[in-house]
């Protein structure tokens, strides 16, 4: 598509391409030029220098694609962030709220690991996780006995962030926990930003034909 110089561009403008075209035209002068004289010696320029060259278009197009391809938030927006705390060992306790500050408003895929030496062994080691101090709970993980005197608890679960601390709660009824102190066991909450949750739904049907068999001792 070849070049065209729309008469309405502004003479100041059309001077700022003679510029260029002084570098092209070393013998030009701009003295005494006219509007016309200028558009010609302009629209050479262009047609020497940048063959389908269009300011505006470029703006518009460099535009869309960006909103297109970025549905119109920045790039950081599309960035999957992961932030990573590791519990705290702390004076032995029967229960425990862990808070976690700093985490920006978002839907996120938290997980927890949670490794603890139970002061009786054999004992439960439960913890749940919710959203803020005033969400209700929503994952909750009961305790496996890890050898003598230990045990762990895990989940993952997705939660809406509003931008005001999560939680994790942590109990052993009857009895009290430490976290493990070793820096090879370490008890990790992660929270990764993901773009949102969508719901599903769960069928299920009473055991009959066809369900899978049950291994007998």
């Amino acid at each position: 598509m070849k070049p065209r110089i729309v008469s309405s561009v502004p003479l100041l403008v059309l001077v700022a391409v003679l510029s260029l075209a002084l570098g092209s035209f070393g013998t030009a002068t701009a003295a005494g030029l006219t509007t016309k004289q200028v558009k010609k010696i302009a629209a050479k320029v262009v047609k020497k220098s940048g063959p389908g060259l269009s300011v505006s278009h470029a703006t518009t197009a460099d535009t869309a694609l960006s909103a297109t391809n970025l549905l119109g938030q920045p790039a950081a927006q599309y960035k999957n962030p992961v932030y990573r705390f590791v519990l705290p060992v702390q004076p032995a306790a029967a229960s425990r709220t862990y808070s976690f500050p700093g985490l920006p408003a978002g839907t996120y895929l938290i997980g927890y690991s949670a490794f603890a030496n139970m002061a009786a062994a054999g004992s439960p080691f439960i913890c749940q996780a919710r959203a803020s101090s005033t969400s209700p709970w929503e994952v909750f993980s009961g305790g496996t006995a890890y050898l003598a005197g230990y045990s762990t608890s895990e989940a993952t679960a997705a939660l809406t962030l509003t931008g005001a601390p999560p939680q994790v709660f942590c109990t052993s009824p009857g009895t009290t926990f430490t976290i493990y102190s070793a820096a090879d066991y370490l008890s990790t909450v992660t929270f990764t930003r993901v773009d949102g949750i969508t719901n599903g739904v769960v069928t299920s049907r009473p055991a009959g034909d066809g369900a899978p068999r049950t291994l007998q001792p």
